[in-house]
């Protein structure tokens, strides 16, 4: 999968397009398909360094989305289903 992070705080310049292995869900999590985002204010302050220091070398920036769940662990939502972050 592809997925946009950051080590260092600044401008949208020092944000890089990785490829990640895809994830499988645990027990009691979901995984979804993003389909819309969006930049967030609290997402480009962070990366400015403004707010929310960074608890980890590599930060994957996002707040606010919609997809659908394309793979759900044991207990959880079914795969198919919409899905909403925010």
């Amino acid at each position: 999968m592809k997925a946009v992070v950051y080590r260092d705080d600044g401008a949208a310049d020092v944000l890089r397009l990785v490829d990640r292995a895809l994830p499988a869900p645990d027990a009691g999590e979901f995984r979804v398909r993003v389909a819309v985002s969006r930049v967030n204010p609290t997402d480009r302050q962070a990366r400015a360094g403004i707010a929310h220091p960074k608890q980890f070398p590599e930060v994957t920036p996002h707040l606010d989305g919609a997809g659908v769940i394309n793979a759900a662990g044991e207990g959880w939502m079914r795969a198919g289903s919409a899905s909403a972050c925010c």
